[in-house]
């Protein structure tokens, strides 16, 4: 493991329209020498955008239930059982704190989840049936996929406790040194590629915390887009823009206003998006379209992201992002 030191945090108040789910810093320790392709900056100001598009409740300690059928989601990048992304951390915390620590966080809800097979962390030696006892529990104390109020403030209190901050912050530098990795199944897109803007890091944390990748396949789909775009002497761009605007109805299933929101807003930015934006927009659609659960709701919600990324503007779950701002918000 690479020898820690400790970075002194970035102003809070950078951040400022995100203050109400801002992530402090302060206490965080970094590998160095930092070798990423990105900054400590870079890469906090990413992952606040992103905790603000996973967490609906407050950033590190958040906490969801099984709406989405995955047990239980927490913390900025909403690690969940069911896809077992969240034993990593599970397990690094009980390796380096031990489980009196866990039983003193978490409190009485610790007992339980092992009990139920829940801290069944280790993945390489990891128990499928233990793994199915703890997911049967989840979903059995939550009829309505709803937590428990004891179980969701026990977790999240946990999750935001400085030792779990710090294992976050942790893993999600893998993660986003990961995601910049999907450039590879891109293509010509990305060959010869040097160092990579602020937007473009975002994009691929996103893309790696909600879908895992980019599909290989997906290139001979946006050349089918494109192929068929210039057979018809139309922009290719057309084809997911059209494809967003039929998605309207679930303006009112969500409660928010995104679709009928970012159609002004995109379709002002179309005629100025240059090339790559224009072929990671048809990537963004192609892999969207793919999405499955929600009636369709989840396909709009990684189209709504990843576009409100590439545009550089938009709305998500009701809020508006400029990325052209230093704080993301919007004029209006």
């Amino acid at each position: 493991m690479k020898k820690i030191i400790v970075l002194l945090s970035i102003s809070f108040c950078f951040f400022g329209h995100l203050s109400a789910k801002n992530l402090d810093f302060v206490g965080i320790e970094y590998p160095q020498p930092f070798v990423y392709k990105f900054s400590k900056l870079e890469f906090e100001k990413a992952l606040n955008v992103i905790a603000n598009f996973e967490v609906s409740t407050s950033g590190w300690g958040g906490v969801t239930g099984n709406f989405d059928d995955q047990g239980i989601s927490a913390g900025v990048l909403q690690w969940n059982f069911v896809q077992k992304s969240i034993y990593p951390l599970l397990d690094a915390f009980i390796q380096k704190h031990g489980i009196e620590k866990g039983r003193l966080l978490m409190g009485e809800s610790w007992d339980v989840l092992a009990q139920n097979g829940c801290l069944n962390t280790t993945l390489s030696r990891f128990n499928l049936a233990l793994h199915n006892n703890c997911i049967t529990y989840l979903k059995s104390v939550q009829p309505k996929k709803e937590l428990p109020d004891l179980l969701r403030n026990d977790f999240s209190r946990f999750m935001n406790s400085p030792e779990m901050r710090q294992i976050q912050v942790t893993n999600a530098l893998k993660t986003m040194h990961n995601a910049l990795n999907l450039t590879k199944n891109l293509g010509k897109l990305y060959n010869n590629h040097g160092n990579f803007e602020f937007w473009e890091v975002v994009l691929f944390m996103n893309v790696k915390t909600q879908l895992g990748s980019f599909s290989k396949s997906s290139i001979v789909s946006v050349d089918n887009i494109i192929a068929k775009a210039k057979k018809r002497q139309r922009k290719p761009t057309l084809t997911p823009i059209e494809w967003n605007k039929c998605q309207v109805k679930l303006d009112d299933i969500t409660n928010f206003k995104d679709v009928s929101e970012n159609i002004k807003i995109w379709d002002q930015k179309l005629a100025n998006i240059d090339d790559k934006r224009e072929k990671l927009l048809l990537h963004s659609y192609v892999r969207a379209k793919v999405a499955s659960g929600g009636n369709g709701k989840y396909q709009s919600d990684v189209f709504t992201r990843l576009a409100t990324i590439i545009f550089g503007k938009g709305y998500v779950h009701g809020k508006c992002y400029d990325f052209e701002k230093s704080d993301f918000s919007c004029s209006n």
